[in-house]
């Protein structure tokens, strides 16, 4: 796994951020029983400094990438993206959160985060009258040019 990033210049001062080594370390964090985000932040002590991976080591983090990669790509995903926690291309309304999300996954075309968007969430078993006011609500929001946002749970 290379740590390279194509548009990396030593000239930046920049730390080097690997987006497939973050994923590894992320994923390694949360195989710990009783991980959290709240843990998560308060190790990184409330700052985008350090890294996630200056927490797993390096050949763990490695591991836990490939395995995550893997599981990705038997699920039938070829292309997806990355986006990590303190670098330039995550979305900033995400810091205002008290535990931030320090690892994002995404498929599709990432500018639609920049949209007005909104997540529709609810129970994990919803009943049919739900379902049916649920698929009414988000058909609105779709109607009046809402991106709606999904973290793929089961229910609503």
């Amino acid at each position: 796994m290379s740590d390279r990033l194509p548009f990396e210049h030593e000239d930046l001062n920049l730390p080097s951020v690997s987006p497939l080594r973050e994923m590894g370390a992320y994923e390694a964090l949360w195989s710990n029983e009783g991980m959290s985000f709240r843990k998560i932040a308060r190790m990184r002590g409330g700052s985008s400094e350090p890294a996630l991976s200056d927490f797993v080591d390096e050949s763990v983090a490695c591991e836990f990438a490939d395995r995550a990669r893997d599981l990705i790509a038997k699920s039938g995903i070829d292309r997806f993206g990355i986006r990590v926690y303190g670098t330039w291309d995550y979305p900033t309304k995400l810091y205002d959160a008290a535990y931030p999300v320090e690892l994002l996954y995404f498929q599709g075309w990432w500018d639609l985060v920049y949209s007005r968007s909104v997540a529709v969430v609810g129970t994990r078993r919803p009943s049919r009258e739900g379902i049916a006011r649920t698929r009414r609500l988000v058909k609105n929001l779709v109607d009046d040019d809402f991106t709606v946002v999904s973290g793929l749970a089961a229910g609503i």
